[in-house]
């Protein structure tokens, strides 16, 4: 009894260290494929980073503990604290639509590989036909989210969060465009992931056999 209780351990804790590894994974190239393609954008990493480095930190702490479960309610858990993130970053009433853009930038790096490992496990039962393509809902979004992401990082060419470039204006601003559709479309677009993946996860189906999210 005590060997199969301990075999049973040791396959939930390979599983998470699998599901842990991949998705540390995923944030670590995002963020070198970021640097690479505009290393300006440090400054801004570094500007979020100095004003949530704890929310940050306490982010992947959790996300290394809830994917022990490897299960739906692991990942639901995960979407509630990003949405709770998201929220939290952003409720602050005096954050410019700037600050929005910027950070959508962040949440995406942390939020997306989840996103991915989610969509594998539970991919949904939904498909869309366009013309002769079929696709699933979560390939739609993903596809949809990278597109903002990199219009985002392409528009918005300089760090802005530090004080000193604030003062004297020199740092790099997208089109007023841009900052006029923020609360519009960049607001509102995390919530909007997150409860997509929310939905997906409820228990209607049975989750992909051997897949990534199978303990």
């Amino acid at each position: 009894m005590r060997s199969t209780v301990t075999k049973r351990a040791l396959h939930v804790v390979a599983a998470a260290a699998r599901l842990a590894a991949l998705y540390a994974f995923g944030v670590m190239l995002l963020l070198l494929a970021l640097i690479l393609w505009n290393r300006e954008w440090i400054g801004n990493m570094r500007g979020v980073l100095q004003l949530n480095g704890f929310v940050f930190g306490s982010l992947f702490a959790a996300a290394l503990l809830l994917l022990a479960t490897a299960r739906r309610v692991g990942f639901a858990m995960l979407w509630v604290l990003l949405i709770g993130l998201w929220l939290w970053l952003t409720g602050r009433i005096d954050w410019s639509p700037l600050f929005l853009v910027v950070v959508f930038v962040f949440w995406s790096i942390v939020a997306l590989p989840l996103y991915l490992l989610g969509a594998v496990g539970f991919p949904g039962r939904h498909r869309l036909h366009v013309s002769r393509w079929t696709t699933t809902i979560p390939a739609l979004v993903a596809a949809l989210w990278v597109v903002l992401v990199v219009f985002t990082v392409a528009v918005t060419p300089a760090p802005y969060l530090f004080v000193a470039s604030v003062l004297d204006g020199s740092f790099g601003k997208p089109p007023a465009w841009v900052l006029t559709l923020a609360p519009v479309i960049w607001a509102p677009a995390p919530m909007l992931i997150g409860l997509e993946a929310l939905i997906r996860l409820r228990p209607v189906g049975t989750p992909t056999a051997g897949g990534l999210t199978s303990a």
